[in-house]
């Protein structure tokens, strides 16, 4: 066996390969985005049957192999199953992992989007907190972090809670970034902002999207089909 290393991340997607393995993609901290192979991973009695759970927190042991790394083990630091019993906080949780996804590179460290990740998730679970204000945040964040992101339009005119949002999603520590609630119609004008200059950053349709359109906030124009 070549040498084992250990990274540490989340799992943000799985995907069954045959009969019994799994696909796995982690974004790592040390890493960046990688894709690995859990031999044996859909088997019940498997030690790597935690790969095939969403939004896993671990440490990995892997290798490498041909095309790929190799799953040699998982050790979760947290899980949150909270998350896949409420479908609300789930479809969400697929949105920013697939964002996560779209911007994540092999090669490229990560410790921020993890980080984000982290953060992010625990905030759904915030009853206090509008998921849809979370989103907003989550996306000026991540544009942040991948240094894309443009500054509010007409700024010296806009809304000044409207721009502590904005400054406070880009900028602040990770851990308190996602603590503040909005009203309207600064919360809805907040909400479009970040999704606008979301779509206008990415060239894909992200699937997870199109399940969001219940929200008042969504506009179908701003939703890439191609």
């Amino acid at each position: 066996m070549k040498d084992i290393m250990t990274v540490s991340g989340v799992i943000i997607s799985s995907t069954p390969i045959g009969e019994y393995d799994r696909r796995v993609v982690i974004l790592t901290r040390e890493l960046g985005k990688i894709s690995c192979f859990a031999r044996g991973g859909r088997r019940p009695t498997s030690k790597l049957i935690a790969s095939g759970r969403s939004f896993i927190f671990a440490n990995f042991n892997i290798y490498e192999g041909k095309s790929a790394y190799i799953l040699h083990d998982i050790f979760i630091v947290k899980s949150f199953d909270e998350i896949t019993r409420d479908y609300n906080a789930l479809i969400y949780s697929y949105y920013f992992a697939e964002i996560a996804e779209y911007f994540g590179r092999e090669g490229i460290n990560a410790t921020d989007s993890v980080n984000l990740l982290y953060v992010a998730f625990n905030s759904l679970l915030d009853e206090k907190l509008d998921n849809d204000t979370i989103k907003a945040a989550f996306e000026i964040r991540t544009l942040a972090n991948e240094g894309i992101l443009n500054d509010i339009p007409n700024r010296k005119n806009a809304d000044k809670a409207l721009i502590n949002a904005f400054d406070k999603s880009a900028g602040d520590n990770v851990l308190s970034m996602f603590g503040f609630i909005l009203n309207e119609p600064v919360r809805t004008e907040f909400i479009r902002l970040a999704d606008k200059m979301m779509t206008a950053s990415i060239d894909r349709k992200i699937k997870s999207r199109g399940l969001l359109m219940n929200g008042k906030w969504f506009n179908d124009e701003n939703n890439r089909t191609e």
